[in-house]
């Protein structure tokens, strides 16, 4: 399948936090130009929460009675679904490109089966520097630090140890 018609479900497991949430929904809207479709999983969420899920037109809504966890939503995300998944933390906020540059490392090797992203706040897949929080440097943005951390990529893709989870495209 070509990258063209490849569709991604962009599973969004959602418990609280309305204003990273709503920061996360923002970037996955103005930042995801590959095909995709948006699935969100209210675990159990407050009337508030569910009152702002209830304006994204634009996604499927799966909602459970109570909150069931990050992982037992993603999987009831995942059980819903037939494409390739990216599981994606409602915190996390997503910049240009971000699923085309994903796709492409995943679909480089056919022994790739799941690809994580590079991030300020992920441990060792933090940059500058791994393994702390990185606030993003002086004079720059969200969006021109992560255009200037492509420029000097060498897009290498590396395996690496274990995956974690704010950000999985999932093959």
């Amino acid at each position: 399948m070509s990258e063209k018609t490849r569709i991604y479900d962009i599973i969004i497991p959602v418990y609280g936090a309305l204003h990273y949430l709503r920061q996360c929904i923002n970037s996955v809207l103005k930042n995801t130009r590959h095909p995709y479709n948006l699935v969100i999983v209210d675990d159990g969420n407050n009337p508030i929460i569910k009152e702002y899920l209830r304006t994204i037109k634009s996604a499927g809504m799966i909602t459970n009675r109570k909150n069931l966890g990050w992982l037992k939503s993603c999987n009831i995300g995942i059980e819903n679904t037939e494409n390739d998944v990216v599981l994606l933390n409602s915190d996390t906020m997503v910049t240009e490109g971000w699923l085309e540059k994903m796709d492409r490392c995943a679909y480089s090797d056919s022994k790739i089966g799941i690809v994580n992203p590079l991030s300020n706040n992920g441990t060792f897949l933090s940059i500058p520097r791994p393994s702390i929080f990185n606030p993003i440097p002086a004079g720059f943005t969200l969006e021109s630090f992560a255009s200037l951390v492509s420029e000097l990529s060498e897009c290498r893709y590396p395996s690496i140890p274990t995956v974690l989870g704010f950000c999985l495209l999932i093959k």
